[in-house]
Formats: structure tokens, C-alpha cells, sequence
């Protein structure tokens, strides 16, 4: 089985998510937490995307792999910042929606990415594909 998404106006890289990191004290804990905004607004952004194009209720129980292509805005950010910020917060936007039960080494076994410019139309466009085995 093999599943599209698109998630439009996708522009975060690497380096913002490392950047927006906040220190909060948690006062049921009673420690200080971290909270990451950029990584929590990436993955509202993949769910809402996830649900409006009807993955929600999809359940993958097979080995995937997985084919990103990104279109970027600009060259400002390295390849490798846009990708594996966008792997990171869709993997785990997938398994909070429970579509993936984890994201481990026998779960995801291929992982490609290809990328573009496109200023007027910036998007990521991914590919999941079920594996046999």
C-alpha cells in the first residue's frame, strides 16, 4: 500500500529547531522542563495535514520506507537541515496519530530524499510505502 501527503508552506530546517528550545518550570513536576516551540508547531502543522488528507485513521502495521521530496522556498537552508527536520517532526507527528506505532530501526528501513526550489509554492511531498516482511 502506498500513501501520499503533502504538507504545503513547509520552510523549518535543522537549525531553527535546535533554536527554539525554552526552559519552563513545571509545577506538577516541580522540575524544570524543556519545550521545544519550533517542534511543536512543525507537528501541529503535519497532523492538521495528516487528518485533512485522511491518514488519521490509517493504521501501518508493516516495515515502511519512506521517500521525501522538498520543495523549498530558497537556498537559504542546507538539504540535510530540511530533511531531517521534516523526518524528525513527521515520524513522531505519526506516531502520536498512532498511524505508526514506532519509528525504530525494523519499522522505517528506508529513508530518501530528493529536493527542489519552488519560491512561489514551498511544500514537502511524501511517499510512504508498505513493505513486505
Amino acid at each position: 500500500m502506498k500513501y501520499r501527503v503533502t504538507i504545503p508552506n513547509w520552510t523549518s530546517g535543522l537549525n531553527e529547531l535546535l533554536n527554539h528550545q525554552e526552559k519552563k518550570y513545571d509545577y506538577r513536576t516541580k522540575r524544570m522542563r524543556v519545550y521545544n516551540t519550533e517542534k511543536t508547531k512543525n507537528e501541529k502543522l503535519i497532523r492538521q495535514c495528516l487528518a485533512k488528507q485522511k491518514m488519521d485513521k490509517v493504521r501501518i502495521e508493516k516495515p515502511i520506507a519512506i521517500h521525501y521530496m522538498i520543495y523549498a522556498k530558497d537556498k537559504k537552508h542546507d538539504r540535510q537541515n530540511l530533511g531531517s527536520c521534516l523526518d524528525k517532526c513527521f515520524c513522531d507527528a505519526m506516531q502520536t496519530m498512532k498511524i505508526l506505532h514506532n519509528d525504530g530501526w525494523n519499522d522505517i528501513v528506508e529513508i530518501r530524499f530528493d529536493y527542489g526550489v519552488d519560491s512561489k509554492n514551498p511544500r514537502a511531498e511524501i511517499l510512504i510505502t508498505e513493505l513486505d516482511g
